[in-house]
């Protein structure tokens, strides 16, 4: 897909976020717990697309890094998730 076709697609998604009013907030217990399966695939997603990178090295790097900042985030929120991988415990 074209990189300008995603950044007019996250373009669209942030508008129709603001519009609709959509907090931007960490989400409580309940809504991360509903959200986890979800959010941890897109982790994955990103740190697959780092490692095995379709697009050059420099962009493959900060992929791996951001999926790292995410998932540490992520575990600092819900240090006793029992579905963590042994490297984040």
């Amino acid at each position: 897909m074209p990189e300008a076709t995603v950044a007019q697609r996250i373009t669209r998604a942030k508008r129709k976020i603001a519009d609709a009013g959509i907090p931007y907030r960490v989400p409580d217990d309940e809504e991360l717990n509903a959200r986890l399966s979800e959010v941890t695939g897109v982790i994955y997603l990103v740190l697959d697309e780092g490692y095995l990178s379709t697009a050059g090295c420099s962009q493959s790097r900060d992929l791996v890094d951001d999926a790292d900042w995410l998932a540490t985030l992520l575990h600092e929120l819900m240090p006793a998730e029992p579905r963590w991988p042994a490297c984040l415990r």
